[in-house]
């Protein structure tokens, strides 16, 4: 964890985790192994974050939302409540989160990186 970094309490960060320079991890909100989060990133509260999964720097992710394993957010990306990013799936835009993103897993149109 690096300097201003804040972790909610009842969060759980499993190791290998890297939290960023004024990151922010929510309530409740568990991060799996290797987890990166990067500068001034926001997880919001109750949130899951798989394996590996990246979150770059200000970006932010909606409450109640799952990061699945080696999924990669990049930075500036804002991610909704309640959504569902698939595993390995590249969200490298705003608009790229209109089709990685969804609240339905089967609804997942975008590829794998």
């Amino acid at each position: 964890m690096e300097e201003g970094a804040v972790v909610g309490h009842v969060s759980m960060l499993a190791p290998g985790c890297h939290i960023g320079k004024r990151a922010e991890i929510g309530v409740g909100c568990g991060l799996a192994l290797n987890v990166r989060v990067e500068d001034r990133a926001k997880i919001a509260s109750l949130c899951g974050i798989d394996n590996g999964a990246f979150i770059g720097a200000g970006s932010a992710v909606g409450p109640m939302t799952l990061v699945g394993t080696q999924a990669r957010v990049e930075g500036g990306v804002l991610i909704p409540a309640a959504s569902f990013v698939a595993k390995r799936a590249n969200v490298a835009s705003q608009k790229d989160s209109l089709c990685v993103v969804s609240n339905h897993s089967s609804e997942m149109a975008c590829q794998p990186v």
